[in-house]
């Protein structure tokens, strides 16, 4: 899954989280890493 600036929108509309919380959250995630490895459905074929 992956987290977006439109999925946490829609998380602040149904009041998951607040405005606050989701520009913390992705000051947060934009200090990650992007690239690494990962295993996904294409490897099971």
């Amino acid at each position: 899954m992956q987290i977006t600036p439109q999925t946490l929108e829609k998380a602040v509309a149904a009041d998951i989280i607040t405005a606050d919380q989701r520009d913390r959250l992705l000051a947060f995630l934009e200090t990650l890493p992007t690239a690494g490895p990962r295993f996904d459905f294409t490897h099971l074929l």
